[in-house]
C-alpha cells in the first residue's frame, strides 16, 4: 500500500493487486473524486503506465482543476487552446521553484509533463463523455491535436502542439557510432553466457541484449521496465504482432510508447513467471519490486550496471573501447531506417529523405527527425554498393 498526498488530494495505492487498486480522496469536501479516480485507474489499466506515473499525472490534472477553478471569468475557464497559452504562461513563471535543476531545459521538462497530463485528460474527457465532441482534435476543435501516427500496436498517437520545444532539438548531430554486426551479436551473446555466474545472470542478461537490440531502447528505458505492461492476460488478448509499452524511465522525461515484438514480449513474460521468481526466493526474501530486471539479491539493476555488464561484452566481441548498450541502439535504428526506404521504395511511396527520417523517428522515439539523417546516409551507401555488386555479378 502505498499513499500520496498533497494539501487538498489523498491518493490511495494498493500496487500488490492485480490490477492495481487506486482511489483518489479529496480531502477538503472529504470524499472520494470519482472523476479523477476514473482516470487514474484509465491512466493504469488502459494505457498501462504504473502506479507512480498514473499517480504523477492525476496531481497535474488537479493542478489544473484548481487553475480553472481560480479564474474569475467563466470564459477563461473554457477546454481550449487559450486557456492553455495561459496556463503555460502560469508554468513557466513557477517552473523554477518546482524542477529538480537548474538549467531551462529541466524547466521546460516540468512544464511539458504537467500540459501533457492536462492533453491526456482532456482527451480522456471526450472519449468518455465527459466533454462533448470537437473538445479535441483536429481543427476546428477548441483544443488543437492531429493524429500523428496509428502504431503497429492499433493505438493512436495524437500530437500536443503547445509543449515546449526539448531543449537541444536543433543542436548538430554526431555520426552514427558503432553498429554492431551478426558476428558481433553472436560473440556478445557467447560472453554473457560464458561468463555468467548463475543461470539466472545469463538468461537475464540475455534477454536484456535481445530487448536493446529489438526494441531500440535506450539503456534507461530499458531496465526501468516494469513487470504489468508484460502479463500473460494482455499479451494473450492481442490481435496484433506487437504491444506498445511505455517504459517509465525515458530521456528528457519523454512519455513515449516503445513498440515491443509480440514473440519478445511472450519471452519477457515468462522470465517474469520463472526464471526471475525462482531466482527471488531464498532464506533473505528481498522486499518486492516490479522491475523486470532484477540482481541476483532481488534487487532492482543501476544503470551503470548494465553498461559494466555490456561494455565488458562488447570489448570480448572486438567493438571499439566505449561502445556498450547504446550500440545497439544504433543497429536498430539503422535497421528501421534500411527497412522504411525499400518498403517505400516497393510501394511506390515517397522515399525522399524528410518523409523516410519523418517516419521511422516516431517509431524510434527522436523528436528531431533530422538527426536520422546520418543513418539514412549510410542506408543509400549500401543500397548503392548491392547494386554495383550486382551489376558486377552480371557482367
Amino acid at each position: 500500500m502505498r499513499n500520496v498526498r498533497d494539501e487538498i488530494l489523498h491518493v490511495s495505492v494498493q500496487e500488490d493487486r492485480k490490477p492495481i487498486a487506486l482511489v483518489v480522496y479529496d480531502l477538503k469536501k472529504g470524499c472520494v473524486n470519482d472523476e479523477l479516480t476514473s482516470f487514474a485507474l484509465h491512466r493504469t489499466r488502459v494505457d498501462m503506465l504504473d502506479a507512480k506515473t498514473a499517480v504523477n499525472a492525476t496531481y497535474q490534472v488537479a493542478r489544473f482543476v484548481r487553475y480553472l477553478a481560480e479564474q474569475e471569468d467563466i470564459s477563461d475557464r473554457d477546454l481550449c487552446d487559450r486557456t492553455l497559452l495561459r496556463y503555460r504562461e502560469k508554468l513557466m513563471k513557477e517552473a523554477p521553484g518546482r524542477a529538480k535543476g537548474t538549467r531551462t531545459r529541466t524547466y521546460r521538462n516540468t512544464v511539458n509533463a504537467a500540459l501533457s497530463a492536462v492533453y491526456d485528460w482532456i482527451r480522456w474527457l471526450q472519449d468518455t463523455g465527459r466533454a462533448p465532441s470537437m473538445t479535441i482534435g483536429p481543427a476546428p476543435s477548441r483544443v488543437i491535436s492531429n493524429l500523428v501516427t496509428q502504431t503497429r500496436g492499433g493505438r493512436a498517437l495524437w500530437s500536443k502542439p503547445l509543449l515546449l520545444d526539448r531543449a537541444g532539438k536543433n543542436s548538430k548531430h554526431k555520426p552514427i557510432g558503432f553498429v554492431p554486426d551478426e558476428q558481433t551479436r553472436e560473440d556478445v551473446l557467447e560472453h554473457l553466457h560464458s561468463k555468467a555466474s548463475t543461470d539466472y545472470l545469463a538468461e537475464r542478461n540475455a534477454l536484456m541484449q535481445r530487448v536493446f537490440e529489438r526494441t531500440g531502447m535506450r539503456r534507461g528505458s530499458g531496465n526501468s521496465l516494469l513487470t504489468g505492461p508484460f502479463a500473460r492476460e494482455r499479451l494473450d488478448k492481442s490481435e496484433y504482432e506487437a504491444i506498445d509499452v511505455q517504459p517509465p524511465k525515458q530521456k528528457f522525461g519523454y512519455d513515449n510508447d516503445v513498440r515491443v515484438p509480440l514473440d519478445l514480449a511472450y519471452d519477457i513474460c515468462n522470465f517474469i513467471e520463472t526464471t526471475r521468481r525462482q531466482a527471488s526466493k531464498g532464506p533473505f526474501p528481498p522486499a518486492p519490486s516490479e522491475r523486470v530486471f532484477l540482481s541476483e539479491e532481488g534487487e532492482p539493476l543501476e544503470d551503470r550496471s548494465v553498461t559494466a555488464i555490456f561494455a565488458r561484452a562488447m570489448r570480448a566481441a572486438g567493438a571499439p573501447r566505449g561502445a556498450a548498450v547504446h550500440a545497439w541502439r544504433h543497429a536498430f535504428v539503422q535497421a528501421e531506417v534500411e527497412r522504411e526506404l525499400e518498403y517505400r521504395l516497393a510501394m511506390g511511396l515517397d522515399a525522399n529523405d524528410d518523409a523516410i527520417c519523418a517516419a521511422v523517428s516516431v517509431r524510434v522515439g527522436h523528436t528531431n527527425p533530422e538527426s536520422l539523417k546520418p543513418y539514412l546516409a549510410s542506408a543509400h551507401s549500401k543500397r548503392r554498393s548491392r547494386r554495383k555488386s550486382a551489376r558486377s555479378s552480371g557482367a
